[in-house]
C-alpha cells in the first residue's frame, strides 16, 4: 500500500484520538490485507469516529478491500461470511445457515437484505440511514442494533432488536 496513504491514516486517526498502542501498528510497509485487519480488529473505533472517511474509502480502497469483507459502494451477495462492513451505498443479499456465527457491520446509505436460518448467531449493528430486511428460520438467533436513523423489517421468529437512543457507539 502507498506510504502517503498510511502516513495520512495515521495522522487522521491520532487526531482523533487513536492510542499509542495502535498507533504504533501503522508501520511505512503495510499490504491492504493487514490495514483491513486492522479496520476490522478495530471498527468500534472506525465507526465512531468516522474513520476513515467515506470519501477516503472510496478513493483509496473501493475495488481492493472486498477480498476481507469490507464493501465499498458494492452489489453484494455472499453466503456465511464471518465479519463484514457494508459502506456507503451498498445493496447488500446476505446469507447465514448451519452454524455460522457472524457479525455485520451496515453503514451510510447501504441496504441489506440478511436471511438467517438452521443454528445461525449472527449480530447486526446499522448506523445512519440504513434499511435492513431480516429473515429468521430454524432456530437462528439474530441480534440487531439499530443507531441513528436506521429502519428494520423482521420476518419470522428469532430476531432480537435493539433500537439505541445515539448516532454510533
Amino acid at each position: 500500500m502507498n506510504k502517503e496513504v498510511i502516513q495520512t491514516l495515521k495522522e487522521d486517526a491520532v487526531s482523533k484520538g487513536l492510542c499509542a498502542t495502535w498507533e504504533s501498528k501503522f508501520k511505512q510497509e503495510m499490504s491492504i490485507e493487514t490495514l483491513a485487519r486492522m479496520y476490522m480488529k478495530g471498527i468500534d473505533f472506525c465507526i465512531s469516529s468516522d474513520y476513515p472517511t467515506l470519501a477516503f474509502l472510496r478513493k483509496e480502497f473501493k475495488g481492493i478491500c472486498e477480498p476481507y469483507g469490507i464493501f465499498i459502494d458494492d452489489k453484494v451477495m455472499v453466503t456465511n461470511i464471518r465479519k463484514i462492513v457494508l459502506n456507503g451505498d451498498c445493496r447488500a443479499f446476505l446469507e447465514y445457515d448451519k452454524y455460522t456465527v457472524a457479525q455485520v457491520f451496515v453503514r451510510h446509505t447501504s441496504k441489506a437484505s440478511i436471511n438467517v436460518s438452521e443454528h445461525s448467531i449472527v449480530t447486526v449493528d446499522a448506523f445512519d440511514d440504513t434499511e435492513l430486511v431480516v429473515a429468521v428460520s430454524g432456530g437462528a438467533d439474530v441480534s440487531v442494533n439499530l443507531y441513528g436513523n436506521a429502519k428494520i423489517e423482521c420476518i419470522g421468529i428469532g430476531a432480537k432488536v435493539k433500537f439505541m437512543q445515539r448516532e454510533t457507539y
